[in-house]
């Protein structure tokens, strides 16, 4: 698995060998010392998981599809207490959305909403009508592209309204998060940062 975002060293490779569990991950390798806001499972169209929860989950693929979640390419992507995850989100939609082949409309017109609505929910129009658009766009976009690339963004997307259900709802009151950044910026949410030489093994 590569390490990523708020870790100790952001691109380590960790191998984990025999019953480890995503805490033993990110307490080791990681550098962590308590569980963290929530974690992104799978690379940036995969799972959020909240914190308290991926803390006790196994690292096995069985296990972990049968939670409903994925390793999917090993990326183990760490959320910071100071950042908000409807924020990256939204960033991440942006990301995947101009990563489009641009042949089919999953991509073309769904993706690009997607992001769109998201961005609204940060912005602070978190109403009732912008959460059912996301839900319609959800079930017209998954099982319908070319490829798996939307059925990603759409679990992603899904992920992050179970998972920042208390940000949405903040955002919708006050147009952000208390003692968060929710500045939705350009460019991936959660840094890779420099290729490194280096691995670490983790086994109990």
């Amino acid at each position: 698995m590569t390490l990523a975002g708020a870790v100790t060293r952001p691109g380590l490779v960790a191998e984990a060998v025999g019953d480890v569990r995503v805490g033993d991950l990110l307490t080791g390798p990681a550098g962590l010392t308590e569980a963290p806001r929530a974690v992104l499972l799978g690379g940036y169209a995969g799972s959020w998981v909240d914190g308290q929860t991926a803390w006790s989950l196994p690292v096995d693929r069985g296990w972990l599809a049968s939670a409903g979640t994925s390793l999917g390419c090993g990326l183990v992507a760490v959320l910071s207490r100071s950042a908000c995850g409807l924020a990256e989100t939204a960033r991440l939609l942006d990301y995947l959305a101009s990563q489009s082949a641009g042949q089919c409309g999953p991509c073309v017109l769904g993706l690009p909403e997607l992001a769109e609505r998201f961005h609204a929910l940060v912005d602070g129009q978190g109403s009732g009508r912008h959460l059912r658009r996301i839900t319609e766009l959800a079930v017209s976009i998954r099982g319908r592209g070319a490829c798996s690339h939307p059925d990603g963004a759409v679990q992603l997307a899904e992920t992050a309204l179970e998972v920042f259900a208390v940000e949405v709802r903040s955002h919708g009151r006050r147009g952000s998060c208390p003692g968060r950044r929710c500045t939705a910026t350009s460019g991936l949410p959660v840094p890779a940062g420099p290729a490194v030489a280096a691995t670490a093994v983790l086994a109990r």
